[in-house]
């Protein structure tokens, strides 16, 4: 431990964490031996424990189920900010939080600032905008639109290639030489 660090003191009168646990301990144990009493004078009550404790795991385990679903379903439902700020913004212009709240379909502007600032988009104070000025996000600071997906690239060799021409060499008076690569079509004319 550092200079700075203290170990947590209980007050005076106060027991410390070592005697919670240790009467924690206690009242379990004293617990389970009245019910185990209990269950022994009458095997009935056994039947009903067992139903309580089954019908309370049934319980939370579908409240678990519940919450982990609605929470993926949340995931899911995440609007896209950027897309739907450029829908709003168009050509590049300045735009108000509240025509983004319109937009994303959010019932208040702090959500809508909360989505921009997980974008990392700024917020100014004060824009001017057609509709009106108030706080926004500027056309300075629109975000690029984000990249279409698309399927993979395709490898550049298809089924059938045509095999890569060599190229020619032709003679031209008494130093000169024409190359011809092959992709074009040499014309032949008759001169009559």
């Amino acid at each position: 431990m550092s200079d700075t660090e203290t170990e947590p003191t209980a007050e005076p009168g106060e027991p410390g964490p070592g005697a919670q646990r240790a009467a924690r301990i206690t009242l379990y144990a004293v617990g389970a031996l009245a019910m185990w009493g209990i269950v022994a004078a009458l095997p009935e009550v056994a039947y009903v424990v067992v139903g309580v404790l089954g019908c309370l795991a049934w319980q939370r385990t579908r409240a678990w189920w519940a919450h982990r679903r609605a929470a993926a379903d949340e995931a899911e439902a995440a609007p896209d900010v950027v897309a739907a700020l450029w829908a709003v913004a168009g050509t590049g212009r300045n735009v108000l939080l509240t025509e983004l709240r319109n937009e994303l379909g959010v019932g208040d502007t702090k959500v809508v600032r909360a989505l921009l600032g997980e974008a990392g988009v700024p917020v100014r104070s004060g824009v001017r905008t057609v509709a009106g000025n108030g706080p926004g996000v500027h056309r300075d600071d629109l975000p690029a639109l984000p990249l279409p997906r698309s399927a993979p690239p395709e490898s550049g060799v298809g089924a059938v290639q045509e095999p890569t021409p060599t190229p020619t060499t032709e003679p031209l008076g008494l130093a000169g030489v024409v190359v011809k690569d092959g992709s074009e079509t040499s014309r032949r004319y008759r001169v009559r």
